[in-house]
C-alpha cells in the first residue's frame, strides 16, 4: 500500500534526464505511474528535450521544458555567481576538504555549475510561487539524478524550510573517478542540502560515506531500481550448445569487442550469440566489420547484431526468444537495469564485477562474477564453466535469477516502498 498521504493538496516537482522525451531513463516511466497516484499534481522537468515525445505522462502532469543555455548567460549572470557565498564555500572546500590544486579550468567548471543551479532555482522558486494555494510543507522537489537540480533545490529549501527536497544517485553523480578532474562540485554541499538521499545501490550509498567522512546518516538510503514482472518466461527446450544475449550501447566503456574476441577462441561449443543495442550508428558498422572479420572462419558461431530496440521490444522480444545467458563486458556500471530484465526473464548473468554489479549478480548462483578487467580467455572459461553445468544446474540457476529479480529488483515493490518513504518525510 502507499504511505498515508492525502493526495488532494501534494505537489511534486521532478527533475528527469530525458524522460518523457526518450528511453534512456527508461525504467523511470514505472516510477513515475506510482508517483502520479500519490500526489495531486507532478510537474516534470527534464534536464534535455526533444521536438517529440517518446512516453505519454499522467494527466495530472505538467511538462516544463526549460532549457540552460550556459553559452548565453551575461556577464552579470557570472559575476553574480563569482560573488556568491556557494562559489567561496566551494572553493574552501576544494583547497581545504580536499586538499586540491585550483586551476582555470576547476574555476570554470564550478561557475558553469553555479549557473545552472542559480537558474533552476529561479525557476523552482516560480513554480513555488504559482502554486500559492499549495502550503510549503506539501511541496516535494525529486531530483532523479543528484545534478544541478539538487543543489538548487537544497538551496531553495532555505527560502521555503518545509519543502521536502530529495534525490536519488545512481553513479556518475556519485563516484569522482569518472569525471576529468576527479571531482564532483558541491558533493560535499549536497548531504547538508538535501533531506534525503537515495542510492540504487549499497556500494554506491558506501562510497558515498566513505568519500564524505559520514558515519552514519539517517538522510542516507538505499531504493533500489527495478522492472516489471515479465508476463512470459520462455520455457527451457533441449538444443546443442548455448544461446547468448547481450544488451548495451557500443561504447568503449561496454568493450563489446571482448565478447567477440571470446566467442572466436571457443571452437568446441555451438554458440548463437544476439546482441541488442548501437546508439551511434557508425560504431554499430564498426562492430559488425569486426564481428564479420573475427568469427568468419569459427563455423560453431552463429550470431545475430540487433541494433537499437525500445524497451517495450526489448521485453516483447525477450519474452518470446529463449536465452541461456545474459553476458555484460562492460569496464563500470552502477545497478545494470538490463541485467534486472534479464533476470526478470529467468536469464542467469555473466559480468564483470565493477560497481554494484556484485549487489544482483551473486557468483555461482544466479551467475558468474568476472574480474573487473578480464581477458577473453578469463570469458571463454566462464561461457565453458555455464555450458557444462547440468540440465538441472542450469534451472537452478534460471530460478535463482528470478528469485533475484523478485527479491530486489521488482518495480512494483520497490517503487512502492520508495512512496512510503519519500511520504514521510
Amino acid at each position: 500500500m502507499l504511505g498515508k498521504i492525502n493526495n488532494k493538496d501534494k505537489v511534486l516537482i521532478l527533475f528527469s534526464y530525458f524522460y518523457p522525451y526518450s528511453d534512456f531513463d527508461n525504467y523511470i516511466n514505472e516510477e513515475v505511474e506510482i508517483l502520479a497516484k500519490t500526489f495531486s499534481k507532478i510537474y516534470i522537468i527534464p534536464i534535455h528535450y526533444s521536438n517529440e515525445l517518446f512516453r505519454k505522462i499522467p494527466s495530472n502532469a505538467v511538462l516544463i521544458n526549460y532549457p540552460i543555455d550556459i553559452s548565453t548567460s551575461t556577464l552579470f549572470d557570472k559575476i553574480k555567481v563569482l560573488l556568491s557565498k556557494e562559489f567561496y564555500e566551494e572553493l574552501y572546500n576544494i583547497l581545504f576538504l580536499r586538499k586540491k590544486k585550483v586551476s582555470l579550468l576547476l574555476i570554470k567548471t564550478i561557475v558553469v555549475y553555479l549557473l545552472k543551479v542559480f537558474k533552476y532555482k529561479e525557476k523552482l522558486i516560480s513554480i513555488i510561487e504559482e502554486e500559492h494555494s499549495i502550503a510549503p510543507k506539501d511541496v516535494f522537489i525529486y531530483s532523479y539524478w543528484m545534478l544541478e537540480n539538487a543543489v538548487a533545490s537544497g538551496l531553495v529549501k532555505k527560502i521555503y524550510p518545509q519543502i521536502k527536497v530529495f534525490s536519488r544517485a545512481h553513479s556518475a553523480d556519485i563516484y569522482f573517478e569518472r569525471h576529468e578532474l576527479n571531482y564532483i562540485p558541491f558533493s560535499d554541499k549536497i548531504y547538508e542540502l538535501l533531506d534525503a538521499i537515495y542510492f540504487i545501490s549499497a556500494m554506491g550509498k558506501n562510497y558515498f560515506m566513505k568519500a564524505h567522512n559520514i558515519i552514519n546518516s539517517s538522510k542516507l538510503h538505499v531504493a533500489r531500481l527495478g522492472t516489471n514482472k515479465s508476463k512470459v518466461i520462455p520455457q527451457y527446450f533441449s538444443h546443442e550448445g548455448i544461446i547468448i544475449i547481450s544488451l548495451a550501447w557500443i561504447l568503449p566503456i561496454k568493450r563489446i569487442e571482448l565478447i567477440v574476441d571470446a566467442l572466436q577462441k571457443i571452437k568446441d561449443i555451438k554458440i548463437h550469440w544476439v546482441h541488442i543495442g548501437s546508439y551511434y550508428p557508425e560504431r554499430f558498422e564498426t562492430l559488425k566489420k569486426y564481428t564479420e572479420n573475427t568469427l568468419s572462419l569459427n563455423s560453431n558461431i552463429t550470431y545475430d547484431l540487433k541494433g537499437d530496440m525500445k524497451n517495450d521490444e526489448i521485453s516483447d522480444y525477450l519474452s518470446k526468444q529463449y536465452f541461456d545467458v545474459f553476458i555484460s563486458t562492460s569496464a563500470t556500471e552502477g545497478i545494470p537495469v538490463s541485467m534486472m530484465e534479464a533476470m526478470s526473464f529467468g536469464i542467469p548473468v555473466i559480468s564483470t564485477n565493477v560497481g554494484g554489479v556484485h549487489e544482483i549478480v551473486e557468483d555461482a548462483h544466479n551467475g558468474f562474477l568476472l574480474d573487473a578487467n578480464p581477458t577473453s580467455e578469463d570469458i571463454v572459461l566462464k561461457i565453458s564453466t555455464f555450458c557444462n553445468l547440468s540440465e538441472k544446474e542450469k534451472q537452478n540457476f534460471r530460478q535463482n535469477a528470478i528469485n533475484t529479480w523478485d527479491t530486489k529488483y521488482n518495480a512494483k515493490k520497490n517503487y512502492i516502498q520508495f512512496m512510503n518513504d519519500i511520504c514521510q518525510l
